[in-house]
C-alpha cells in the first residue's frame, strides 16, 4: 500500500513540476496563455465545493446552544493542457458546550483524461495537513497523502456535478471518502 501511495505522490509531483518548467515553444509565447481558450471553453479556474460532509447546524444540548459549521472548498487552475494545480481547505468549528475547531489544507494536482474539461474523467493526488484525534481525544494536524478520482458532469454552462472517490493516508490510517455531492463552478 505504501508503494502504491508513493507512486501516486511521485506521479502527481512530477506532473506538476514538469508542467511548470516546460516553456511554450511558439514564437509569440511571451504573452500567450498556456491554455488555448477555445479548447477548454475559455475556463481556467475551477471552484469546487463538497456538500457530502458540509453542514451548518444549530441545536441545544445539555443546556447549551451549540453551533456547528463544517465547510469544504477547493480552487484549482488549469496550468497546462489537461493538468490543473490547486488547494483544498476544510473548516470545522463547534461552539458552545465542548468547543473546538480545526482547519485542514491540502495542495493537489489533477490530470484530466479528456480535452473537454466540463465532461472530463480525472485523477487527483495531493499532500497536506489533515486533522486527527490523538490518544487524549484532542485534535492534531498530521501530514497526509491523498489520491483519488472523479467525473465532471455538465449541469449548466459553467456548473458541473462531480462525484469523487478519495483515499487518504494520514497518521498510519486510511480514510476512504465517497463524495457524491461535489459541485464545481468553472470560470
Amino acid at each position: 500500500m505504501k508503494t502504491l501511495c508513493s507512486f501516486f505522490l511521485i506521479l502527481a509531483l512530477t506532473t506538476i513540476v514538469s508542467a511548470k518548467t516546460k516553456v511554450n515553444s511558439s514564437k509569440n509565447s511571451a504573452f500567450q496563455s498556456p491554455v488555448i481558450d477555445s479548447y477548454y471553453g475559455g475556463f481556467e479556474y475551477e471552484l469546487q465545493t463538497s456538500f457530502s460532509g458540509a453542514s451548518l447546524n444549530t441545536y441545544k444540548s445539555g443546556g447549551s446552544n451549540i453551533t456547528e459549521i463544517d465547510a469544504e472548498v477547493s480552487l484549482s487552475k488549469l496550468i497546462k493542457n489537461n493538468i490543473q494545480a490547486g488547494g483544498y481547505v476544510h473548516l470545522r468549528n463547534l461552539s458552545g458546550g465542548d468547543s473546538y475547531s480545526f482547519l485542514e489544507f491540502l495542495g493537489f494536482g489533477v490530470y484530466n483524461f479528456d480535452n473537454d474539461l466540463k465532461q472530463s474523467l480525472y485523477a487527483k493526488a495531493g499532500l497536506g495537513m489533515l486533522n486527527v484525534l490523538n490518544d487524549k481525544f484532542k485534535n492534531e494536524s498530521k501530514l497526509a497523502i491523498m489520491f483519488g478520482g472523479g467525473k465532471r458532469i455538465l449541469v449548466l454552462e459553467k456548473f458541473t456535478y462531480n462525484p469523487e472517490v478519495r483515499v487518504t493516508l494520514v497518521d498510519g490510517a486510511t480514510r476512504i471518502q465517497l463524495m457524491f455531492l461535489n459541485f464545481s463552478l468553472l470560470f
